[in-house]
């Protein structure tokens, strides 16, 4: 009796261990931007979060490793420098969303039952706003304004896992997509308030 009791405490702490080894939260991945940083005119830099990401379905962008959002503070961490002695930079993020859609099956009866079919569909929406203030204007005296998108599908039988990493996907797609529109428009607009 006592060898099968301490065998079922073995097996009950192992199931607890295992039940605590699968809720540690991911680690949040690095981003990695390959463009050199743009060192601006102004003295300090602000990431302001206009967007709220909500924690309700449809939207699931906290299911990715690293939310749309979280790429627009690590690119702005990377990728800008206040070298300025005077002034302020704002990033807004304006939008950062990813939301799953339900897409209804197209095939009824013994076809539907035999055709995995694409039922789930995640879009993502990036949109950041760039503006320059110095110390005499109220108003920002140059801005640049870009967005992207990204849309997957996912089947019928799709795991959480696989669900979750189409949410990281998106998220890195989207970042992805807005970095060289970004690049484009610091160049373009922003060329008097570069150092």
């Amino acid at each position: 009796m006592r060898k099968i009791m301490g065998v079922m405490t073995l097996i009950a702490v192992g199931l607890l261990s295992a039940c605590e080894q699968t809720s540690v939260p991911e680690a949040k991945p690095q981003m990695n931007f390959s463009g050199m940083p743009y060192t601006l005119n102004v003295a300090t830099i602000h990431v302001v979060e206009d967007y709220k990401s909500q924690k309700e379905p449809p939207h699931v962008e906290k299911r990715a490793n690293i939310t749309p959002a979280e790429t627009v503070k690590e690119w702005a961490a990377a990728r800008l420098v206040a070298g300025g002695k005077a002034g302020y930079a704002d990033v807004v993020i304006e939008d950062a969303h990813i939301i799953k859609k339900d897409l209804p099956k197209q095939k009824t009866g013994v076809e539907g039952l035999l055709t995995s079919e694409q039922t789930e569909a995640y879009d993502g929406g990036l949109e950041v706003e760039i503006k320059i203030y110095d110390e005499q204007h109220t108003l920002p005296v140059a801005s640049i304004h870009v967005k992207s998108k990204s849309t997957r599908t996912l089947g019928e039988n799709a795991t959480l896992v696989e669900r979750n990493n189409t949410c990281s996907d998106i998220s890195a797609e989207l970042i992805k997509l807005l970095e060289p529109e970004l690049d484009s428009n610091i160049r373009s607009h922003f060329t008097r308030y570069l150092l």
